[in-house]
């Protein structure tokens, strides 16, 4: 419940104190009327509430009596949540399942939706994966990579699900769980952006290989040069497009063409 909030406070980052605290309150009220309970793993199977139920929950407490105190900020939820799930994308009648995801390759282009959206439709399907590959348990004894990894997923302008509201250190943040655990329940992850310095310390600490192309922003030359240990005018001097240096563990950078 708190990632569902937080997840939406990335996304309209505009909400106020009392107005997450409320939009707490509705979804957790949205779980007990769905009969999902925290210490009762038996309700956990229960279909979880959807935010229809929370907007329809706000819009009861919008008018009753009671909360009359709070209608402002009951408002400003509805207004938040309203934009974000009136979007079209959130009533589509074909769905893409997750075992579509899970069973062969997809990409899924969200370059065309506001940012805001990104946010949410990313951020919920990555922690669909996660919890799905994690409730077949740990990747153990795997003898060759195609045993150790189930499903490889791949980040570009990742910068949008680590920078958003909120501070990127936090463990509950996508990145930072998919980078702390998610290698060992076989999920392999490849993120793209300009410079690392747009993730969190657990990304960062947990990156395994780092490829830096062509540099032509100076400061960012100066950040990525250091994460690989070579001069910020090597960057600047590569002769073009692929060209760049490959950085595997602590071994030292070596320089490469990727062939396109």
């Amino acid at each position: 419940r708190l990632a569902v909030v937080e997840m939406l406070h990335r996304a309209v980052p505009t909400l106020s104190v009392k107005q997450r605290d409320i939009l707490l309150r509705a979804v957790e009220t949205a779980y007990v009327m769905a009969g999902i309970e925290d210490f009762n793993p038996y309700t956990w199977r229960n279909r979880p509430p959807s935010f229809g139920m929370v907007a329809d929950i706000l819009h009861d407490w919008a008018n009753e009596d009671e909360m009359k105190a709070h209608r402002q900020s009951i408002s400003g939820c509805l207004t938040a949540v309203s934009a974000i799930f009136g979007h079209p994308v959130f009533n589509r009648l074909n769905n893409l399942s997750l075992g579509d995801i899970l069973s062969s390759n997809w990409r899924l282009d969200l370059s065309h939706l506001d940012e805001s959206v990104q946010v949410v439709v990313a951020e919920t399907v990555l922690r669909m994966i996660f919890r799905s590959l994690r409730a077949r348990g740990p990747v153990v004894h795997a003898c060759s990579d195609a045993e150790r990894f189930r499903l490889f997923v791949l980040i570009d302008e990742a910068k949008i699900l680590a920078m958003g509201g909120g501070d990127p250190d936090k463990r509950t943040r996508i990145l930072n769980v998919l980078a702390t655990e998610g290698r060992k329940f076989g999920i392999g992850l490849i993120l793209a952006s300009q410079t690392s310095a747009h993730f969190g310390q657990d990304v960062r600490r947990n990156v395994a290989s780092r490829l830096v192309l062509q540099a032509t922003d100076a400061a960012d030359a100066r950040q990525n040069a250091a994460d690989i240990q070579v001069a910020p005018a090597d960057l600047l001097n590569l002769p073009g497009r692929g060209a760049g240096y490959l950085r595997v563990g602590q071994y030292g950078a070596e320089r490469i063409q990727v062939v396109l």
